[in-house]
């Protein structure tokens, strides 16, 4: 059985840490964005569209839409979210229990220390 070196040792809780960023920040996002047809918009100014595809042929590609689901099942709209791409749900749920875990893996970390 092989021991973890002292530097990894020292490091436990950055994986973590990242997926609690990772994660939970654009949940946290999608409740401060606010949601529309076309574009969601931040304190009354338009995010830019960044779909390529969308942009230079004004069609959606199979993962336009995410953000505006995020945003409206940030606002607790899940059928709107449902209409602009249905993976947005089981995306934004995975994250969720993701971030979640990574919080209480932290918080059993800390506690065990």
């Amino acid at each position: 059985m092989s021991r973890a070196s002292p530097a990894v040792a020292e490091a436990w809780w950055f994986a973590d840490a990242v997926a609690v960023v990772a994660c939970l920040g654009p949940i946290v996002l999608s409740t401060v964005l606010t949601p529309g047809d076309d574009v969601v918009s931040l304190f009354g100014i338009d995010v830019p569209i960044l779909c390529q595809w969308r942009r230079l042929t004004g069609w959606g590609c199979p993962g336009c839409g995410l953000t505006r689901s995020f945003v409206f099942l940030g606002h607790l709209r899940p059928l709107d979210a449902l209409r602009m791409n249905p993976l947005g749900v089981p995306f934004y749920l995975i994250f969720l229990a993701t971030g979640l875990r990574s919080v209480v893996r932290l918080a059993r970390g800390w506690r065990g220390r």
